[in-house]
């Protein structure tokens, strides 16, 4: 008898085990979050938190596992680590997931209260602080907690600045010496100018080869016409000899002026005596 009832008596505490960690799991808790400025102190109203349930929580051998569940199954996201809540952010947008949205009050609080124990993801529409998780129930140093409450950094004073990487990179651009355009010069060879000298003259009297000799004054010369109509007149220097037809003339006159003189002059000599 005392075998029989020390066989039921391990039997109901090993039911009980699993029975107890269902029972933590449905346990209900709440999320409050405080949105404070820190620029001035001052508790941001009227701003919306979005709440969203990610994962699951069961209890096993001690711990709280959280699963990932509904709309974010088979999403590559460890919730301990802090990249995890951006991860699942930016899957919400994508696949558009409903949320629980919540305003703060006066007090910048704004509160879900009665919810499931799981993991949440919390984020602002306002974009005031970055999205994070916060599990239900919370274990720490201190025990087990299902009622959650988080401030998260906000300060309206900074501006928001893109995230940059710790080491940029910068492209090794190779220097290339700058060489000067020089132009090129044709070379101008230096021709010189050689004076023709003409041989027969054209026109008036027959010339001696090589020698200038005047025209008919007073009319040009014309061209012999048994020349080759091909062929080209060589250019002409001035000729200073058409300038000796006035010898004549100009003798002669003074010739008469000097024997008028030499008339007047007599019969001046006459009408004295």
């Amino acid at each position: 008898m005392k075998k029989v009832i020390a066989i039921l008596a391990v039997a109901a505490f090993l039911c009980l085990i699993p029975l107890s960690a269902f029972a933590a799991t449905d346990e209900t808790g709440s999320i409050t979050v405080v949105m404070i400025d820190r620029a001035d102190k001052s508790p941001i109203e009227n701003s919306s938190v979005g709440f969203i349930k990610v994962a699951d929580c069961e209890y096993s051998d001690g711990k709280y596992i959280f699963t990932l569940t509904g709309d974010f199954d088979g999403i590559e996201a460890d919730l301990s680590k802090p990249e995890a809540a951006q991860i699942l952010f930016d899957a919400a947008t994508e696949r558009v997931i409903t949320a629980t949205a919540v305003d703060t009050d006066e007090n910048g609080s704004a509160a879900i209260k009665d919810i499931d124990a799981g993991a949440y993801l919390v984020f602002s529409y306002d974009k005031l602080f970055n999205p994070f998780i916060a599990q239900i129930p919370m274990v720490n140093e201190e025990g087990v907690f299902y009622d959650v409450s988080a401030e998260p950094k906000i300060d309206t004073s900074v501006p928001d600045t893109p995230d940059t990487p710790d080491k940029p990179i910068i492209p090794i651009v190779p220097i290339v010496p700058i060489v000067p355009i020089v132009p090129i010069v044709p070379i101008i060879p230096i021709v010189p100018i050689v004076p023709s000298i003409p041989g027969d003259t054209p026109g008036g009297d027959e010339g001696v080869p090589g020698q200038d000799t005047p025209g008919t004054p007073g009319t040009p010369g014309t061209p012999d016409a048994s020349a080759d109509e091909n062929a080209t007149t060589p250019e002409k220097l001035p000729q200073t000899g058409m300038l000796q037809y006035p010898v004549p003339i100009l003798g002669f006159c003074g010739i008469m002026l000097f024997t008028a003189g030499l008339i007047v002059y007599g019969n001046g000599k006459k009408k004295e005596n």
